[in-house]
This record gives structure tokens, C-alpha cells and sequence, in this order.
């Protein structure tokens, strides 16, 4: 019978689930998520989004991401690719290890 038990899912320090927190925070924060611009066309315009020229009052919606939410995605793909090399170098390490001395 083992003494550790058997665990499902990742195991994370205190600080991990603390940055991750912090950053899911600043994710939270940075509200609206999406900007929406109004565009309004009068007659007799072209408009490169419909590709076409206007016949009367147009009005065009354009959708695009918050660009205050550039900074915490860095800031998570930073921390998830240290957290990552961090274990790669951990495990190689741990393999490199020279095996114990032959007893005398």
C-alpha cells in the first residue's frame, strides 16, 4: 500500500493559485470586454465592411477586444510558460541524478 494518495488533478503551491487569482482578477477588471463602435453611413457611400455603396441611412457595428486586456494575457502566457519551463528543468534535473554509491 503507498503512503501518498492517489491525486487527479495538478498539484499547485499557495503562490500559483495566488498569481493565477490575481491575474483572473485583472482579467475580471478590465471591463468591457468587447468594444462595440457604431458607424453610421450616410448615402451615397462606400463602405469597405459591406463592400458596397449605400443606398440610404447605414448604420455599421463594429466588434473588436478590449486592448487593456492585451497586458494580463501576456502577463498569463508569461507565467504559464515559467511555471512550464520550470518543470521541464525540474524533471531533466531529477533525471540526471547519478545513481546512489555501491555499497562496501
Amino acid at each position: 500500500m503507498t503512503d501518498t494518495p492517489n491525486r487527479r488533478w495538478f498539484k499547485f503551491r499557495l503562490s500559483t493559485v495566488l498569481v493565477l487569482l490575481a491575474i483572473l482578477c485583472w482579467i475580471l477588471a478590465t471591463r468591457p470586454f468587447f468594444i462595440v463602435t457604431d458607424i453610421d453611413y450616410d448615402s451615397g457611400v462606400f463602405v469597405p465592411e459591406l463592400g458596397r455603396t449605400t443606398s440610404g441611412f447605414t448604420s455599421v457595428y463594429e466588434v473588436s477586444f478590449n486592448p487593456r486586456l492585451v497586458w494580463a494575457a501576456v502577463a498569463l502566457a508569461a507565467f504559464l510558460a515559467w511555471k512550464g519551463a520550470r518543470a521541464v528543468a525540474t524533471r531533466h534535473a531529477d533525471r540526471q541524478e547519478p545513481p546512489p554509491p555501491a555499497p562496501n
